[in-house]
């Protein structure tokens, strides 16, 4: 309901970038909701600070090596279709964003073993902890 009273506002004006713009903002929205009432579900908080200043040194680690990688790989927009460069561009930045946050993440230790356990193919996440540390 949200997307779509968004989309009745942004779209005829801005297009494309307003169905993107109404898309992101009903996440926003629904997310918030979402999370203040699972706060006043548990009554404590749902994380602590260590583990918002790990997830974000993970993001701008990911942010850092991203950037290095896009300004590093538009020299090929050069040597073929832009639109099938943009593509593998943005697939191969997709798969490096999620290998660099979930590496930092999990060397940073953001995560116990039982955690990580739950999520899939979380017993092959487990062995990027050191050695000493998966026991």
């Amino acid at each position: 309901v949200l997307k779509y009273i968004f989309n009745i506002l942004f779209v005829p004006s801005l297009g494309t970038m307003g169905a993107g713009i109404a898309s992101n903002t009903s996440l926003v929205l629904i997310g918030s909701i979402l999370f203040i009432r699972l706060y006043s579900i548990i009554r404590r908080p749902l994380f602590s600070r260590l583990f918002l200043l790990k997830a974000a040194g993970s993001a701008f680690a990911m942010l850092f090596v991203l950037q290095v990688f896009l300004g590093a790989t538009d020299f090929l927009y050069s040597l073929g279709h832009p639109r099938l460069i943009a593509t593998l561009q943005a697939l191969s930045a997709v798969i490096l964003g999620g290998i660099t946050y979930l590496l930092v993440a999990v060397r940073g230790k953001m995560f116990t073993i039982e955690e990580l356990a739950l999520l899939p193919f979380g017993s092959k996440i487990i062995y990027l902890f050191p050695k000493k540390n998966r026991r």
